[in-house]
């Protein structure tokens, strides 16, 4: 498939064309040529790629569930599409989802959003879908917040994780597994001294007592891993 050509995306629903042209309306409240839409997600994902996004917005990542939902593939180029995706973000390490309610794969759009909503698909108890992207279970929450479930897999691993017991090593004592104080993306010590690096959000911070955007020594008082969330 060819990457469509003429415009796309456009600033308001009003498009004066010699055609007619039918517009959907994305979540950066711009607009898109629905066809040519389908056509540019088509061809992102048959050249190995798996982000989508607005050219009129300087950084809108356009979630494959909510182009999914703008463009009304049939069932066939659905499960098509899915496959595509499923194979482009294992070979770029991106990690998906399956909505716990209609069982089709979900984005995140950000590692800072903890809760991702399914736009398809109503919950179990009849309202939109949205759910935690560590445990997969239903809830609400903002994004950047935690889970609300105390046993939520990612909490499980804060609590039960084995202490670094290395004496020389400058997180001697400290959790084997931490949660980044930015974007919350679990992470391990890899070395070297206590003041690291998230290779997610890229936030500096002490893994011994986890302030953020400071230069800590080894001799700075370890933080315990959250004990409730």
């Amino acid at each position: 498939m060819n990457k469509p050509r003429g415009r796309i995306f456009f600033q308001k629903k009003a498009v004066s064309e010699s055609r007619s042209v039918e517009l959907v309306e994305l979540p950066c409240q711009h607009f898109a040529d629905k066809e040519k839409l389908a056509m540019l997600t088509k061809w992102i994902l048959e050249t190995g790629f798996y982000t989508i996004r607005c050219t009129l917005c300087t950084d809108s990542m356009l979630t494959w569930q909510t182009v999914r939902h703008l463009i009304n593939l049939s069932e066939q180029e659905v499960t098509e599409c899915e496959t595509k995706l499923k194979a482009n973000c294992q070979n770029h390490s991106v990690p998906l989802r399956k909505c716990p309610c209609c069982n089709r794969l979900v984005q995140r759009e950000s590692v800072e959003t903890v809760y991702v909503k399914c736009p398809e698909c109503l919950g179990k108890r009849g309202k939109d879908c949205s759910f935690c992207w560590d445990c997969l279970r239903e809830g609400t929450g903002p994004p950047g917040s935690l889970c609300c479930y105390n046993n939520c897999s990612s909490f499980t691993l804060l609590q039960s994780c084995s202490i670094i017991r290395s004496p020389r090593s400058s997180v001697h004592q400290c959790p084997m597994v931490r949660r980044c104080p930015n974007c919350q993306e679990l992470l391990t010590h890899c070395g070297g001294d206590n003041n690291i690096i998230c290779p997610s959000c890229r936030c500096s911070f002490c893994y011994r007592c986890l302030a953020t955007n400071t230069v800590h020594d080894s001799s700075c008082t370890i933080q315990a891993n959250p004990s409730a969330i």
